[in-house]
């Protein structure tokens, strides 16, 4: 019997099956008798099962990890029998289930086929495709990877062989002259298409085997294989591999969770200081680091549960993910616009600046990172940035919460322990450095350049040459080594807490794209893409209609503040859906329940207009009603 049962799927007979509760668990059933599996299902997992009718016995597998046996008790003849079920599971928590080598086929059963969908087979193997070597491919999964880490979704990429799609077309335009392999290989991002169903397949299949890892250790020959191919497999599926090494590491019992209170004025009487020791002790960071640098908490689900100064609202998750905003907003030095009554102007009131005296400002004309202050060297300090640095490491194991942060890839660099070089400085911390460094003028003169790179000098050699050349060229090198080394001390020690809360064996498998895509989440999403993320099905067709209307008529930052209104954070992705609820009263503006369920309350408002305008206001004023 296949049915659904509330939230749990059952797949399988009555004495046979496996359940799903929707919340990353898996139960197999035997009769009375059910076993849980000792870790979590993940998108793409195989479930399968075999059934032995002499013995009466069932057992299950989960990506050829075999179960214990479970007996199955007063097993009739000519009960029906399903040995043979296997299953898949998607993102959005369908469950696709495969028949095999079985007579018993449920009415209405549908075999689940992926996304090789006639369409797709042909359009790939188009005789006009060029056969491409692994360099080609290595080539495209890093232009794959950068697509991946602005936002763009994998069923997107999928769907771009198959149809139109010009907002995917320029994004891959924009990036194609980096990639001067494929430059030299096709002539525009169409040409690509089949190419990239081609890798999005031996993605998906490296993804499968690198599940059943086991199975092939003993064979160096396949074992070395699966190794060459990881590094053409694109980032959402390399993850997901590397979440097998995070799962043993994460605590995820809730029970005696550490509890911590911010005090929200003491944090803004700090960013009103301006000083640094105002900044050690009472902003948001300073606050948790004193109630929590002594616990060992950050290889817990949960690190902690979060209470407010003077509130009396309990933490369900959105207190929590509203902290983590907050401690992004102090990294960013971001300005916290007000507004001055209950139907102000958007963005009418005082701003407020939270700040870190941890970070600052890069020097960039195009990207604008948060950078570690070179200045933040005391100890107090240091243990600030180890703190910081396993606080990454905790969403790094978890992925329960985001960061809104904005760090160059030389830090990111430094902390999956990849090769940096002076471009990877000049491209987001500061493009400015490139024209000093190229004028001799610069180079040449001991004030300017000393004052400016303080650093280059002990990377001179001790004596200089009098031929001007190279003289020139050994003073920009040093100036380069001393760029590239300026945040050294606060990185390490970033590192440090990090690499103390992140397994070796995971970060090898990591690249610098893979951890910033992890730890930051999407930085933007279209429309469609945050529609996902909201259950309608208790709204009418009618009022479904109008909220994609509202949503699609925003901008790329009112979406991401309305992100922040309903759930406390303002990247994707999110630890569950928005499920939308819409009330009696079209007088009242909406309102949002950031803990878990989280919650999105609209009223029958009569048009979109009026629906936007209200939905602005209440976003307007989250700060003021606690959301955030």
């Amino acid at each position: 019997t296949h049915g659904r049962n509330g939230a749990t799927y059952h797949v399988g007979s009555d004495s046979h099956s496996w359940a799903y509760n929707l919340k990353n668990l898996v139960v197999c059933f035997g009769g009375e008798n059910e076993y849980s599996p000792p870790y979590f299902v993940k998108e793409g997992d195989i479930i399968g099962s075999a059934l032995d009718l002499e013995s009466g016995k069932c057992w299950w597998s989960i990506n050829g990890f075999e179960m214990p046996a479970i007996q199955v008790d007063g097993l009739l003849e000519d009960d029906e029998v399903f040995p043979y079920v296997s299953a898949a599971l998607r993102p959005d928590n369908a469950l696709h289930v495969t028949l095999t080598d079985t007579k018993f086929m449920p009415s209405g059963f549908r075999e689940f086929t992926n996304f090789l969908s006639q369409a797709t087979l042909e359009t790939s193997t188009t005789p006009s495709t060029v056969p491409r070597d692994v360099s080609f491919y290595r080539s495209l999964n890093g232009l794959l990877d950068e697509i991946c880490a602005s936002g763009t979704s994998i069923s997107r990429l999928r769907k771009f062989s198959l149809r139109e799609d010009l907002g995917l077309q320029n994004d891959i335009e924009a990036v194609l002259p980096a990639h001067q392999l494929l430059v030299e290989s096709v002539t525009s991002a169409v040409e690509l298409a089949p190419y990239i169903a081609h890798l999005l397949t031996l993605s998906d299949l490296t993804h499968l085997a690198g599940k059943v890892a086991h199975s092939v250790r003993d064979s160096p020959l396949l074992t070395s294989l699966l190794q060459h191919v990881r590094y053409l497999t694109v980032l959402p599926s390399r993850w997901a591999m590397i979440e097998r090494v995070l799962e043993g590491r994460v605590s995820r019992s809730l029970a005696n969770t550490h509890k911590v209170s911010v005090d929200r004025k003491a944090a803004e009487n700090a960013y009103a200081k301006h000083t640094n020791d105002a900044s050690r002790k009472h902003t948001v960071i300073g606050q948790l680091y004193s109630q929590t640098s002594t616990k060992d908490l950050f290889g817990n689900l949960r690190m902690f549960s979060v209470s407010f100064t003077g509130e009396i609202a309990e933490d369900g998750g959105g207190l929590f993910r509203t902290v983590m905003s907050m401690i992004a907003d102090e990294v960013m030095g971001r300005d916290i616009e007000g507004s001055s009554g209950p139907d102000a102007a958007v963005n009418s009131g005082p701003s407020v600046q939270r700040w870190s005296h941890l970070f600052a400002k890069n020097d960039h004309s195009t990207f604008f990172n948060a950078i570690p202050n070179t200045s933040a060297t005391s100890d107090e300090d240091l243990a600030l940035y180890q703190w910081f640095g396993k606080l990454i490491g905790n969403v790094v194991c978890t992925g329960c919460a985001v960061l809104a942060i904005n760090f160059p890839r030389l830090v990111w660099k430094t902390l999956v322990g990849e090769d940096v070089s002076i471009e990877h400085y000049f491209h987001d911390c500061s493009d400015s450095a490139r024209g000093a460094l190229a004028s001799e003028d610069f180079l040449l003169d001991d004030e300017i350049l000393f004052e400016t790179i303080p650093g280059a000098r002990k990377f001179l050699p001790p004596s200089e040459s009098r031929d001007l050349p190279v003289r020139v060229a050994a003073r920009r090198e040093a100036a380069e080594q001393a760029l590239l080394h300026e945040f050294d001390i606060q990185l390490l020690a970033i590192r440090d807490g990090f690499s103390s809360v992140v397994p070796k064996e995971a970060l090898a498998e990591m690249t610098w794209a893979d951890l910033q895509r992890r730890v930051c989440g999407t930085s933007s999403f279209s429309a469609e893409e945050l529609m996902q993320w909201f259950d309608t099905s208790l709204l009418d067709d009618a009022m479904s209609e109008m909220l994609t209307s509202v949503v699609e008529s925003m901008s790329s930052e009112q979406r991401s503040k309305l992100l922040l209104f309903c759930s406390g954070q303002t990247r994707l992705p999110l630890p569950e859906k928005i499920k939308v609820a819409c009330g009696d009263e079209p007088d009242k503006y909406p309102s949002a329940h950031t803990c878990s369920p989280i919650t999105l309350a609209i009223q029958p408002y009569p048009d979109v207009a009026t629906a936007k305008r209200k939905l602005l206001v209440s976003m307007a004023h989250a700060y003021e009603y606690a959301f955030v």
